[in-house]
């Protein structure tokens, strides 16, 4: 015989518009710094790469 589940009589909101707002910053934030990590490193070459020594 299966019971009856009780239904809650308050609604608890997992996140309001302050919260939603301050993960939309952060993950801004995140994604701002791996672009800005990302054009940095763009240019950079391997040290163990042949040029041929110094002239």
């Amino acid at each position: 015989m299966t019971q009856a589940v009780a239904v809650p009589s308050v609604q608890l909101s997992r996140f309001g518009w302050r919260d939603l707002g301050l993960w939309a910053g952060a993950a801004a934030l995140v994604l701002g710094a791996h672009v800005a990590v990302a054009y940095a490193v763009q240019n950079l070459t391997m040290v163990t790469e042949a040029d041929g020594g110094p002239p």
